[in-house]
């Protein structure tokens, strides 16, 4: 929260001892703020921008306020914010960049004009952008560098033409970069020329990669980093002293690790970082 304090949303209705319906907020001491935003259904993604935190999930209403999928609160006082685009299904990924917003999800519409699934969104007016391609299928996860975007999710098109739940974007036109996974992408983390990805797959572009590995952003080469996680994975930080993963997994990077793992950059094993889950981790 820029204090030392965090966000968090998901399916929960309290957090310590304090009611807060799919949204919440711990101090830094790790005591859960007396904060209930009230909404009605599952967040699925935040992000903080400047003195905005912006939601996204499957809610359309937000104390009593309609918000159809994506929702603004401010950082400070904690307050909704007028800023309501209506989007007509699920929220996966919402990613600023300056006073625009790259988001991902299940949608097929914005502000009921057809998108297909990816949307550009102007942070000030709430809304969209049509110059991004149509994706026929589900958006998971969006990562952005030097005008390029990269897209994860589970999908066959792009634009009309093949992507196998992969693909970049660069100011609105479709890339020949086209690395493929057979199964879901559900996260991506970008670090030098390098997208470390995450999900629930058994191979990349033919390679055999068990729910992350890595590619290479300027040609899409599978690179030769190789966790192998037991099980899905769900979220990627690449920092610079490791990649952190978490998901629902057992074992990753040769080592047993319940939930959450720090992996070698370099090697891709798990490093002696550790901090097990009693469940999976979202």
């Amino acid at each position: 929260d820029g204090n030392g304090g965090y966000f968090i949303g998901g399916g929960f209705t309290a957090i310590g001892q304090q009611m807060a319906r799919y949204l919440g907020h711990y101090e830094a001491d790790g005591s859960a703020t007396n904060w209930d935003p009230g909404l009605n259904g599952e967040v699925f993604c935040v992000a903080l921008s400047g003195d905005t935190l912006f939601v996204g999930g499957s809610f359309s209403f937000i104390n009593g306020a309609q918000r159809y999928r994506i929702a603004a609160f401010s950082r400070t006082t904690l307050q909704l914010l007028a800023w309501a685009p209506q989007m007509n299904n699920a929220v996966f990924s919402i990613l600023p960049v300056g006073d625009r917003l790259f988001v991902g999800g299940a949608f097929s519409q914005v502000n009921s004009i057809p998108t297909g699934r990816l949307a550009l969104i102007d942070r000030n007016t709430g809304l969209a952008d049509p110059s991004l391609p149509n994706v026929n299928g589900t958006v998971r996860a969006v990562a952005y560098r030097n005008d390029t975007l990269f897209v994860g999710g589970e999908f066959t098109q792009v634009g009309g033409s093949s992507r196998t739940n992969l693909a970049s974007v660069h100011n609105g036109v479709l890339l020949p970069w086209s690395p493929t996974t057979n199964g879901i992408v559900l996260t991506m983390g970008l670090s030098g020329d390098s997208l470390f990805v995450g999900g629930q797959f058994t191979y990349m572009s033919g390679q055999q990669r068990a729910n992350i590995g890595a590619v290479r952003t300027t040609t899409g080469a599978v690179l030769a980093w190789v966790p192998n996680a037991n099980d899905w994975v769900s979220a990627i930080i690449a920092a610079p002293d490791a990649i952190y993963a978490a998901g629902a997994f057992t074992s990753i990077g040769g080592q047993s690790r319940e939930g959450l793992a720090a992996l070698d950059r370099t090697n891709s094993s798990s490093t002696s970082w550790r901090c097990d889950a009693s469940t999976a981790v979202h």
